[in-house]
């Protein structure tokens, strides 16, 4: 649910923050699923 909020804001305020397709987004957890990670790259010129 954070993700849902949180993560488009930033996306929206960080105006070259992108995913790296480089690196995939990892999903897991047993009990609590979530992001394991979240490979991003930015330009911040």
């Amino acid at each position: 649910m954070v993700a849902d909020v949180a993560l488009p804001i930033v996306f929206a305020r960080l105006k070259n923050l992108r995913l790296d397709e480089a690196d995939p987004v990892r999903i897991g957890g047993w009990a609590f699923r979530g992001l394991l990670n979240l490979p991003v790259v930015w330009d911040a010129a």
